[in-house]
């Protein structure tokens, strides 16, 4: 019995690593993309997609107003969880570039990760919320339409699902 749990943790922990590697391989600058596209957007393409939504939505000027409130909270507070994240992926890279990398180390750095990426979307679905409260019933059924698109062609809005 005591082999078999040593096996398993074994397993686990090469498991764990060959992840996290798989994740390393990754092209640079494709975990931070992933934070702001699960977050938010920079200002310049916030308002390229605010012109779009404005156009394609009608949306009076009380609208833009209130969707435009809504994204500065949202970038206030996303901004230091999407630092946050960019920081424990540096730090999971760090821990993969040793000669030995500890499965555990890495393991509960995953974890933290996890956590963050999950506050970052928690936003996210609150920006949706609250910007899809203030449109009409057209506007709505217009606005999940480009959601559903999108989710098509790039993925979910807020990220990969857990």
């Amino acid at each position: 019995m005591k082999t078999k749990k040593i096996l398993a943790s074994v397993f686990g922990a090469a498991l764990l690593i060959a992840a996290a590697l798989a994740l390393h391989a990754q092209e640079p600058g494709f975990h931070h993309h992933m934070g702001m596209h699960a977050a938010g957007m920079s200002d310049e393409m916030m308002q390229r997609h605010l012109d779009f939504l404005t156009k394609a939505l009608n949306l009076t000027a009380d609208q833009q107003a209130t969707a435009q409130k809504l994204h500065a909270e949202l970038a206030a507070k996303a901004k230091p969880l999407m630092e946050q994240q960019s920081q424990q992926w540096e730090q999971i890279h760090t821990l993969l570039e040793k000669d030995n990398p500890d499965a555990t180390e890495i393991g509960q750095q995953m974890i933290a990760l996890h956590a963050t990426g999950a506050q970052l979307k928690a936003l996210h679905e609150d920006f949706m919320t609250r910007f899809s409260a203030v449109l009409t019933p057209d506007q709505l059924a217009k606005f999940q339409q480009f959601k559903e698109m999108h989710e098509r062609e790039h993925g979910p809005l807020g990220g990969p699902e857990n």
